[in-house]
């Protein structure tokens, strides 16, 4: 007998030992907040159904509810629901899943949500599994499956990975933009017509025409007894420009609903004022430095990707330095030597367990192996890395990240820069940090919204270099700093402090909820070695790395 596992979010099929062939539907809905609901089908092949009542069982105990368990011809249903606040409590051992979020001005949302399935129907003994997402806005682009609207279809059947990337408009109270948008007219006119009815009576004498009150048996200004008549109500004028102005504000905030492109541009972010830096400043002396740390492993060969710019020589040249004494320390974040033979998942040897993901393909980097990033036709995205949108690689009092990278094409021609790493949403200029590479005299830039750090470097395409930048804050300034193999390359110091997002953190993808390929570029060539901590690293310990694996 062979075991139908789940690889369903939470899991408890993954405990749960069935009896082959079986049938999965997953439907996965995401409210505006990330929270939402997470709903199973399984279909059990008839002969297995006395599985079932442990399949309950275990379902009821990990807080699952049965919804719907029926009998067919072909075999039994059951279907399971469970609602989570955040997407993340879905993932598991053979299953991820992480959601970005993002607030832009006025209404505006956008969510990326990333889905890795590890484990496929041959390995569980299910015969077909398909994932059902509902964003709570339209998806603009889905990396898989079929997509309309809000919704897209995704068979994970041989598992893979899932980026959606979605952006709209939502209003408060779970209105649509059609409802929020009469329902705003309405009130409006509510409001109006409220003030017009609670205006008291006037009546006036019909011998003087002074305006009296209606209880009066005597005309104040004539003495005349009362014979009253109501007065004419005052000019409509002044209601009218009021009610036009109610339905032109509500069709106003139709037209913002319906993402036309002049208010849409209204919300984009202005474009940014690049500065050139300041020289490099060297630290003080007395400065302590702790151990230095880096980004390899010992005893691995360092190569470079074959037919790439016929073996450049550095790299053949540092193929015999296979020694390396770097390692992680308490300030680690995350430590990618990236070389699993294949697969989608990228172990962490930082000891914080932050595993990454990836769509790349496996090829020889600059220490052992590496992944191969690039773009699609477009100029959009298409292989990356996802590190996820945990907090630490968001830290608030310092950052550092350093990498090997091989381009193979360069920035020319490009309206933005290539980005090596970023945690952003550059659609909305939400942006924590962006590395990316660009045309001199910004050959390397660190931009962060306060921060425009330039470097006047040379970047050579189809080569090998070791890439470095550090965000330190302290009482209200931060300093940023740019290394270029090990070297000092440029350093800004400006008031505010290091930014922070719930975004998600990308190698060599730059994202944008909207707005095409400029802000959804990627980068192209072999990268390698990935390292974040929490601290600045010196620039002695930044040599130190790039030392490591010295160029010729």
């Amino acid at each position: 007998m062979s075991k139908c596992r789940r690889a369903i979010g939470l899991v408890i099929l993954a405990a749960l030992i069935l009896l082959t062939s079986c049938e999965i539907e997953e439907a996965v809905a995401i409210k505006s907040d990330g929270s939402g609901t997470y709903v199973a089908r399984i279909t059990i092949e008839k002969q297995f159904a006395a599985a079932l009542p442990e399949l309950k069982t275990k379902a009821l105990q990990q807080g699952f509810r049965v919804t719907e368990e029926a009998g067919t011809a072909e075999g039994s249903v059951i279907v399971l629901a469970k609602d989570f606040q955040d997407v993340s409590q879905l993932s598991d051992d053979n299953d991820r899943y992480s959601l970005a979020k993002s607030e832009g001005d006025g209404f505006r949302h956008a969510y990326s949500l990333t889905i890795s399935c590890r484990t496929n129907a041959s390995a569980n003994g299910w015969q077909k599994r398909v994932m059902r997402i509902s964003m709570p806005v339209k998806i603009n682009t889905a990396s898989s499956g079929s997509v309309s609207g809000r919704h897209v279809e995704w068979d994970c059947s041989s598992g893979g990975t899932l980026v959606v990337d979605a952006a709209g408009i939502l209003f408060p109270f779970g209105l649509t933009p059609v409802t929020g948008g009469v329902l705003t007219a309405v009130i409006l006119l509510m409001v109006v017509m409220g003030i017009r009815t609670r205006r008291p009576a006037r009546y006036r004498c019909t011998a003087c025409g002074v305006p009296q009150a209606a209880d009066v048996a005597f005309c104040t200004a004539c003495g005349a007894r009362a014979s009253h008549e109501r007065a004419a109500p005052p000019p409509r004028r002044v209601w009218k420009l009021v009610v036009i102005s109610a339905v032109a504000l509500g069709l106003v905030f139709l037209l913002i609903a319906m993402n036309v492109s002049l208010f849409r541009r209204a919300f984009s972010p202005p474009a940014s004022q690049e500065t050139t830096a300041t020289p490099p400043v060297a630290r003080a002396s007395g400065t302590a430095i702790p151990t230095p740390v880096g980004i390899g492993a010992a005893t691995r060969p360092v190569v470079s990707e074959p037919g790439m710019a016929a073996a450049t020589s550095d790299t053949a040249a540092a193929a015999t330095d296979t020694s390396s004494t770097e390692a992680s320390d308490h300030h680690t974040i995350m430590m990618l030597h990236l070389d699993e033979v294949a697969g989608e998942y990228l172990n962490d040897s930082g000891g914080r367990g932050y595993d990454a993901t990836t769509t790349s393909a496996v090829v020889p980097g600059r220490v052992g192996n590496g992944r191969r990033l690039s773009n699609d036709v477009s100029n959009v995205a298409r292989q990356f890395i996802t590190l996820g949108n945990a907090s630490a690689f968001n830290p608030t009092q310092a950052l550092t990240f350093d990498a090997w990278i091989y381009p193979t094409s360069g920035p020319e021609g490009l309206t933005n820069g290539i980005p090596i790493i970023s945690r952003e949403d550059s659609w909305m200029g939400n942006i924590a940090y962006i590395l990316e590479l660009g045309t001199r005299p910004c050959a390397l830039h660190l931009y962060d919204g306060d921060v425009s750090l330039c470097a006047d470097v040379i970047v050579p395409v189809n080569s090998w270099s070791h890439v470095a930048f550090t965000l330190e804050g302290h009482r209200g300034t931060k300093t940023a700093r740019l290394y270029l193999n090990g070297v000092a390359a440029g350093e800004q110091t400006v008031s505010g402090s290091l930014k922070t997002n719930a975004l998600t953190t990308y190698v060599g993808r730059r994202w944008g909820s909207q707005g095409g390929s400029q802000y959804n570029r990627g980068f192209d060539g072999i990268i390698d070695e990935i390292r974040l901590a929490d601290v600045a690293r010196s620039p002695q310990e930044i040599a130190a790395v790039a030392a490591e694996h010295p160029l010729h």
